[in-house]
């Protein structure tokens, strides 16, 4: 199963150890940890902004999505 989560804004994203009490920066730290495969996308097609991460999780044998 892949999960694509785009936006539109120009910064990439970098995962980083969030702090105890960090109330955001955890997601892409997750996202590596609990998946079997993650990337970045840039979105280049109109003004180059926007990006989109993704992840991949495999489903056991005989399992439908």
């Amino acid at each position: 199963m892949r999960v694509v989560v785009h936006d539109d804004g120009p910064a990439l994203p970098s995962p980083r150890r969030a702090a105890n009490d960090d109330t955001h920066g955890r997601g892409l730290f997750l996202v590596t940890a609990l998946s079997d495969v993650c990337g970045l996308t840039v979105d280049e097609q109109l003004d180059g902004t926007g990006k989109a991460v993704w992840f991949e999780l495999s489903l056991p044998p005989g399992d439908k999505a």
